[in-house]
């Protein structure tokens, strides 16, 4: 399930071009990170309890990146990153 954005009309063209590129991205996280979270439990069954295992490790591992990116760019926002990294799916 995508969900589709309406904008209101933004002064700056290529902050409305990166908000459209980021949207469709965080909605595609959300549905991935619902899913790893529903259907982590046995009743689901073993095959869904496995994919959502495997990518709760992904997820995992596409934080970690992103946090370290985020470092590169922004030494300054190493407080941010520590604390989100403590947020990771446990």
């Amino acid at each position: 399930m995508l969900i589709n954005y309406v904008f209101i009309i933004m002064a700056d063209p290529s902050l409305r071009k990166l908000v459209e590129q980021i949207l469709p991205l965080s909605s595609c996280y959300s549905v991935v990170s619902r899913f790893v979270t529903n259907k982590s439990k046995f009743e689901h069954g073993q095959v869904n309890q496995a994919l959502a295992g495997a990518m709760k490790l992904l997820l995992n591992d596409y934080m970690a990146r992103l946090i370290e990116k985020r470092r590169v760019v922004d030494p300054e926002s190493i407080i941010f990153s520590t604390r989100f990294s403590s947020c990771r799916f446990s």
